[in-house]
């Protein structure tokens, strides 16, 4: 297991004793959520080692594993609207999550996300992947990379095996249409130079990894 890992891994163990939330304002709930960037973490790893990105295997599963973190602070918060109010809010759907959280707190999971990660003093890398991993066009050139990796390593690490038989860019686009309308899968095969051969490839990989 890298350095990386290690200390990524001992972080999120650390904030999950530390704060007592249950994140069931969020659909996925506490387990979901932990399970969820689990998952983000593994794909994020196999897609960088799959397109040999140059982009560090350990630091990509790190990302992966930390983007989620300020739904840890936001959750908190979100628990003293009443049930009313988060019912009227649909977490599951990607896309407009941002838009909700904003409605609700006047900020969202990724901009607390970033706040937290600046006062750990964590790697600027790291930071704007926490901050840019639902709006991967907004981040820095220099973090474009690794951020793109990430908002693809987490939506990939939501499809399930028995949903998707064939999987390329069509696929990819139409698998998330519901939950991310604005998504757009031509735009992460430019930044990643993803061939329809190479998102079949890792979606078999994942299947195999993440089923187990």
């Amino acid at each position: 297991m890298g350095r990386l890992n290690l200390i990524s891994i001992v972080l999120i163990d650390s904030l999950r004793n530390s704060f007592s939330v249950t994140l069931k304002s969020y659909e996925e709930g506490e387990e979901g959520f932990w399970e969820h960037s689990l998952r983000t973490a593994i794909a994020t790893k196999v897609i960088a080692w799959h397109l040999s990105s140059g982009i560090n295997t350990d630091l990509a599963y790190t990302a992966g594993l930390l983007h989620d973190i300020g739904k840890v602070i936001i959750a908190e918060y979100l628990e003293m609207f009443s049930k009313g109010d988060l019912h009227r809010i649909k977490f599951s759907e990607m896309d407009y999550l941002l838009k909700q959280e904003r409605t609700l707190l006047g900020t969202d999971h990724t901009q607390v996300g970033e706040k937290m990660a600046k006062k750990w003093k964590f790697p600027e890398i790291i930071v704007n992947v926490i901050r840019y991993h639902h709006e991967p066009a907004d981040a820095p050139p220099e973090y474009k990379r690794l951020v793109n990796l990430v908002h693809f390593g987490n939506l990939m690490s939501r499809i399930r095996s028995d949903e998707v038989e064939e999987f390329n860019a069509d696929s990819f686009n139409h698998t998330f249409q519901e939950s991310s309308p604005q998504l757009d899968g031509k735009k992460i095969v430019n930044w990643l130079k993803i061939i329809d051969q190479e998102y079949q490839s890792i979606f078999e990989k994942l299947k195999s990894i993440l089923s187990e």
